[in-house]
């Protein structure tokens, strides 16, 4: 097969790949996508911007209403508002694994440019959104991963010769807008910083490197510079790298947060397996010591001690064994076992096809959106998983809430708060998951197994509705104090109204009885 022949080959089997990936998360994996109780307090923030302006404090709770708080994602939590208003849950759903899907297929390609046959490139991508699925949610986090894929990219184009040093000036505005969206930035600019560290000391050892002489070391190191300081061209200043900072610092933030949690709590598995066989791989490599490499392990420690960091290392090493594997010694020793993973290596590594998926998705994007206009919503393809969350306890909630009148307070377990402030806004909530704005004392006394705090709140007699999480430790405690009485009940939660003057109704199913 020619060059040309092969090009087109890889141009036609990368789009195939960027519409079965998408298929698979967008169709089979809609309901999964919205498990993230952050993706309603998200989309509510965007929608805040867009009616009042930046928020700086509290505004969705009765425990920390007015307190300082920011909203340290509002570029992302503002394109959510948008396309939740447009296209509903559906065009949150497209948007989402569109943009998963374009980040795996864009490492398909790549690894195929490379030389590698077909079939174990498209391994190799899917390996990658396994390594990373989870994390894969509606939410702005989404967004980093595919911030981190073009500066790892471009990180390694460098590294191998095919970009020049100039164009490490792309990542100064990819910085700065990446700050506004998520604060995971922060692992952006240390990936650049400790390469461009090890760029410029192999340089000053003469021990090779890409950097090949003084005036590209000043211009890696005076981006760097640019980059970091990017991170303040935001509406809050310096209030946003602080806001990350309280996060990082938390040291209770991993013990009750999954996304924080390590591989061994979380159960994993298949990162620990992409793991493994990227390190076998590098192994055998003749030219291991390199930064990109050296990188990649570094995110494979991180990720196995915060799963958090799981989408960073498998886009990491996915790009990487592109560059390791036509070099590896295990490619040689399966070659001479009769598999053969090479084939002809194309020009195209460095081309991709990210106008045509960009169209695609702004297509089908706008088709959706109309849909959901057309039918009012009526009509979703994308349903809330009732498993998961308490949809059918959101009329009664809605009923209490307008019978408690605006700003009432409500209890809740933590999980649930996103989910009553978007579907009964005009209550306030005990708790969500922002954890920067309730802080370790507060969340940990919040999370003990055994709720008795509930007894000794303040002003806990002004709290006359609570909904907690079906089989719960809240909802044990309601179900045994005789001043709750249950008035809804569903597959995920339960709702409570605190009364000792009548006995409520009790809804199950949606359908009214009397106990």
């Amino acid at each position: 097969m020619d060059a040309s022949s092969r090009r087109g080959s890889e141009s036609l089997a990368s789009a195939g790949v960027f519409a079965l990936f998408w298929c698979v998360l967008g169709v089979f994996g809609g309901s999964r996508l919205l498990r993230d109780p952050g993706t309603f307090w998200h989309i509510l923030t965007g929608e805040r911007i867009l009616s009042v302006g930046f928020p700086h404090s509290d505004w969705l709770t009765f425990t920390y209403q007015g307190r300082p708080w920011i909203a340290q994602q509002w570029l992302g939590e503002l394109v959510m508002a948008v396309t939740y208003r447009w296209g509903g849950w559906d065009g949150l759903v497209v948007l989402t694994s569109g943009v998963m899907a374009a980040v795996v297929a864009w490492i398909f390609r790549r690894l195929a440019g490379a030389g590698l046959e077909l079939r174990w490139a498209l391994l190799a991508a899917a390996l990658t959104l396994l390594g990373a699925s989870h994390h894969l949610v509606v939410r702005p986090h989404i967004a980093s991963i595919a911030f981190f894929a073009c500066e790892f990219g471009l990180l390694v184009d460098f590294e191998e010769g095919r970009r020049p040093a100039s164009h490490l000036a792309l990542l100064v505005p990819l910085f700065l807008v990446w700050a506004n969206v998520h604060g995971a930035v922060v692992g952006g600019l240390a990936t650049f910083g400790l390469a461009t560290a090890l760029w410029i000391g192999l340089h000053l050892a003469g021990s090779g490197g890409p950097i090949s002489d003084r005036r590209e070391a000043l211009i890696a190191a005076a981006l760097l510079v640019a980059s970091l300081g990017s991170v303040l061209v935001n509406p809050y200043g310096r209030e946003l790298p602080r806001a990350w900072a309280s996060i990082l610092r938390s040291p209770e933030l991993p013990r009750y947060i999954v996304e924080h949690a390590s591989v061994l709590r979380t159960g994993t598995w298949q990162l620990l397996a992409l793991g493994a066989g990227y390190l076998i791989v590098l192994a055998g490599a003749r030219r291991w010591a390199k930064a990109s490499s050296l990188l990649t392990c570094i995110w494979l420690v991180l990720a196995c001690q915060r799963v958090r960091h799981a989408p960073f290392f498998a886009v990491s090493a996915g790009l990487s064994l592109a560059v390791i594997v036509p070099d590896s010694g295990v490619r040689r020793w399966l070659a001479a076992h009769g598999i053969e993973l090479m084939g002809q290596r194309s020009a195209a590594v460095t081309r991709t096809s990210w106008r045509a998926w960009a169209a695609a998705m702004v297509a089908v994007l706008a088709l959706v959106c109309g849909w959901h206009q057309l039918t009012g919503g009526r009509r979703a393809f994308t349903k809330m998983d009732a498993r998961w969350w308490p949809v059918r306890l959101i009329p009664p909630l809605r009923q209490a809430a307008q019978e408690e009148g605006v700003g009432a307070p409500v209890l809740n377990d933590m999980r649930l708060g996103g989910f009553v402030e978007f579907y009964a806004p005009s209550l306030r909530v005990f708790v969500d998951d922002r954890w920067e704005l309730f802080g370790d004392r507060f969340m940990v006394n919040h999370l003990r197994p055994a709720p008795s705090w509930v007894d000794s709140l303040e002003h806990g007699d002004a709290i006359r509705l609570a909904i907690a999480e079906r089989g719960g430790a809240l909802e044990r405690h309601l179900s045994s104090d005789p001043t709750w009485r249950l008035i809804a009940t569903s597959e995920a939660g339960t709702l409570y109204r605190r009364t000792l003057a009548e006995e409520p109704a009790v809804i199950q199913g949606g359908a009214r009885r009397t106990p």
